[in-house]
């Protein structure tokens, strides 16, 4: 049996690094009728001058033909109870698309990475027995007393 795979677009607001709000369209999958759960990219969008203030959804209509997706709603639904629009788009560019896919991957990678390496010190810093032990320390982080010890030790 083939999967039906279908992608949607979706519109938000989101902080920008410089202060205010700044649209972002992103790009999900989803198979069989159902999201996976999956964000394939997400991009700032952008108006034709490069104004960010006044970006609309024509922008991200724009924005997401410039990464490969070709906007195939007759317009976008907005759903107020996420504060977003949604559409649904077809890959038209699968090079780009994999090029911004892999670019999306790594940039969530290094996050991880450094949310993780921020983990551990915080678990390493609760670890002296006058400020939270162990079997605490465990269950605040829902893992195991013996993870907490290779945290601490520096072991795996």
């Amino acid at each position: 049996m083939t999967e039906e795979i279908y992608y949607t677009a979706r519109i938000t607001n989101a902080a920008s690094d410089v202060g205010g709000q700044r649209l972002r369209v992103a790009v999900h999958a989803h198979i069989d009728g159902h999201p996976t759960g999956r964000e394939i990219a997400s991009y700032a969008v952008e108006t034709i001058m490069g104004s960010v203030d006044e970006a609309d959804e024509g922008d991200a209509a724009r924005t997401l033909a410039d990464h490969g997706w070709e906007h195939i709603s007759a317009g976008w639904d907005f759903l107020p109870e996420e504060d977003a629009s949604y559409a649904d788009v077809k890959p038209t560019d699968w090079r780009q698309i994999v090029e911004d896919a892999t670019n999306f991957r790594d940039e969530t990678w290094e996050r991880a990475k450094t949310a993780e390496t921020a983990w551990q010190f915080v678990i390493k810093q609760a670890q002296p027995a006058d400020v939270l032990g162990a079997t605490a320390t465990a269950k605040a982080a829902r893992i195991s007393r013996e993870r907490v010890y290779q945290i601490r030790d520096d072991r795996r």
